[in-house]
């Protein structure tokens, strides 16, 4: 049987489809790639904004136009969260939940055999140790996403992610470390340790663990020439966590800290558990103790109730802080959840209009930092593929400048010393040295 996949939204997703595509090959099925023929198409879906939840069901709806005859399984947060109406859509044959996409495999030999939708989803999303295998097909990237958390146990206002990924769950020490050796032996060079809520991990142990500890047993046991971290919630940037990572140029000197709001009220009403004072100080500190880091953050634009001046406050601080990049995203109601019930009065426009704005100083950020950096030399890894447009090979430096500069193949999937020379158009070229 030749089975697609289609990932949308968070690294978290990429490596959940990735477990799936080694587990149906070990079930002796074909992986093919999203566009070409398929038996079975399998979409692993988002549901962080509404415009998600409709990419879902327009890609459902396209891929019974292109192949009639397949068969469609949805998962994912999407199913998770309102599988009621995924399994309505005209040619969905199966909705598994996020705990049971594990064992997709499993559903296969019957896709061709049900005689109507099949639904399947486990809710609530059982608590207890993060259970998922070791797999080797990760190590055909140059960056391989590493799951180590799950779920959360906040409850921001506007977020789903404590009803599609459930409580906090996280990946047992031995199984990180069991799961970077073999990549490791497949010449993996850096590893992206990636959760819903990473800064979490290891406090739903007994004893608890917590991501310093984690880093320090992937130091000492690992060989993986770097470490990066994805997402850190504010208040998870802890001492020791900052101490361990100041001990080793094997962990990149990049930061992505969300930020939602710069405004004290809005961040109430968000439920975020800080303020505009403690998110600036943490990143001029993060700044200053890590030079040249890059620092990004997510900002929410149009949450209900958003003033003009709640908005520029959110405006100013970032364009004070040493960012690099900022993520906007305009608010979008969900099913559900507190926010969704609060009064929004904002209009579309105007939250676009904010957006716009915000991913503007983005850019002006993006090209300030790279700017800085223009005749220095940096570490950059060599992706495996070259650039479409210009044939010049691309590489991410460990402070998160993303480069091109000529070179040959020999050197890809290599971590070699770069000198950034200009900007053009946004992006970065650089020469090797």
């Amino acid at each position: 049987m030749k089975v697609a996949f289609h990932t949308m939204g968070c690294k978290v997703n990429q490596f959940d489809t990735a477990v799936m595509e080694e587990r149906t090959r070990q079930a002796d099925h074909a992986v093919i790639p999203f566009d070409e023929a398929a038996d079975v198409y399998v979409i692993n879906t988002c549901s962080v904004t509404e415009n998600s939840d409709e990419e879902s069901r327009r890609i459902v709806r396209q891929l019974k136009r292109r192949n009639p005859e397949a068969r469609v399984i949805v998962t994912g947060c999407y199913a998770q969260t309102h599988p009621e109406e995924l399994i309505k859509i005209p040619g969905v044959d199966l909705v598994l939940g996020n705990q049971e996409k594990q064992d997709l495999a499993a559903y296969l030999g019957g896709c061709d055999k049900s005689e109507g939708p099949i639904l399947d989803v486990s809710r609530p999303i059982r608590p207890g140790p993060l259970e998922q295998p070791v797999i080797r097909q990760l190590s055909g990237h140059t960056r391989v996403f590493l799951k180590i958390q799950d779920g959360c146990d906040y409850e921001c206002s506007f977020c789903l992610i404590p009803r599609s990924r459930g409580p906090g769950r996280s990946l047992l020490p031995e199984r990180v470390i069991e799961q970077a050796g073999v990549l490791a032996e497949e010449g993996c060079q850096e590893v992206v340790l990636t959760g819903v809520n990473l800064g979490t991990y290891g406090r739903d142990f007994k004893p608890k663990w917590s991501l310093a500890g984690l880093l320090r047993l992937f130091l000492d046991r690992t060989r993986i020439a770097r470490i990066r971290l994805s997402s850190l919630e504010p208040k998870t940037v802890t001492p020791a966590l900052i101490e361990i990572m100041q001990s080793s140029s094997r962990i990149c000197r990049h930061f992505h800290i969300p930020l939602q709001s710069g405004d004290n009220r809005i961040l109430k009403r968000m439920n975020r558990h800080y303020s505009r004072s403690y998110y600036r100080q943490l990143v001029l500190s993060l700044a200053g103790r890590f030079p040249n880091a890059s620092i990004g953050a997510d900002v929410m634009v149009g949450f209900p109730d958003e003033s003009e001046a709640e908005y520029r406050n959110t405006y100013e601080l970032l364009k004070e802080l040493p960012m690099s990049y900022v993520h906007v995203f305009p608010f979008s109601p969900r099913p559900e959840t507190a926010a969704a019930m609060m009064q929004s009065g904002i209009p579309e426009q105007e939250k676009k209009r904010r957006a716009d704005e915000l991913r503007r100083l983005s850019i002006e950020k993006g090209l300030q930092f790279s700017s800085a950096h223009i005749g220095k030399d940096l570490p950059v890894l060599i992706e495996k593929t070259r650039d479409p447009k210009t044939g010049l090979l691309k590489g991410i430096s460990d402070n998160y400048i993303k480069v091109l500069l000529p070179g040959p193949d020999a050197i890809m999937n290599r971590i070699r010393p770069i000198r950034i020379t200009s900007i053009n158009a946004n992006r970065v070229f650089a020469c090797l040295i």
